[in-house]
């Protein structure tokens, strides 16, 4: 079988483990904050934060599926730095969420736990099913990021919390620079990624047959075009 793989070397995060990551956390909620977040920017951030680790659950079991696809084992480390990041953000606002598992496809985060455990579940196997699935899993949730973290995710606007609308979150919606710096990390790992996975698609379907699963296909082009 052909090997398949992501020059993903530029977006290598240093990584030194979940334990200091939350070291880091607990310092950065030493610190005073100047201002604070309001109810729809904690639940958005709170709801990324598990959402990065979804994407570094999926990776990690798509990468023991198939170790060929030696980019998922990087992307998994990415995700997981990210996840760390967000998390060491909500700290440092001092926001409360409950104690976060680190334990691969569990997610216990209140009324989101069911949605992310659903998610984690059918993502892990559709893309179990072949190489190609693997990829367009990938691609998928890229895809998802990308628009979760520029408005407010369905399942949140879904639920009867007061946020009704998808312009009520996200990076259109806060204007606290902490925020907006943070949400822009993450946007550019993803079209990053997003770019890669979807070159590695096309070799095996030909240039041009990409089709969007989330994003507008316009949206999707422009992302892969600024190769």
């Amino acid at each position: 079988m052909r090997v398949l793989q992501l020059t993903l070397t530029t977006l290598l995060l240093t990584l030194t483990g979940a334990g200091a990551c939350y070291a880091a956390a607990n310092a950065a909620a030493a610190q005073d904050s100047a201002s604070v977040l309001d109810f729809n920017e904690q639940t958005h951030l709170v709801f990324i934060c598990e959402e990065e680790k979804l994407a570094r659950d999926v990776y990690r079991v798509l990468g023991r599926r198939f170790p060929e696809i030696a980019s998922f084992a990087v992307m998994a480390e990415n995700k997981e730095a990210s996840n760390c990041a967000v998390h060491e953000l909500l700290q440092k606002y001092r926001v409360s969420i409950p104690q976060v598992n680190r334990n691969v496809g569990v997610f216990s985060w209140g009324i989101y736990g069911r949605y992310f455990t659903e998610k984690y579940m059918v993502l892990t196997g559709q893309g179990s099913s072949s190489p190609l699935n693997a990829l367009y899993v990938a691609a998928f949730i890229e895809e998802l990021n990308i628009q979760d973290i520029n408005q407010c995710p369905k399942a949140i606007v879904d639920i009867n919390n007061g946020i009704n609308e998808a312009s009520a979150c996200g990076i259109k919606y806060t204007d606290n620079p902490d925020v907006q710096g943070m949400y822009e990390d993450l946007l550019d790992e993803s079209r990053e990624h997003l770019r890669l996975l979807v070159k590695d698609i096309e070799q095996l379907l030909g240039s041009g047959n990409y089709q969007a699963q989330v994003l507008h296909q316009e949206e999707v082009e422009a992302i892969i075009s600024d190769r």
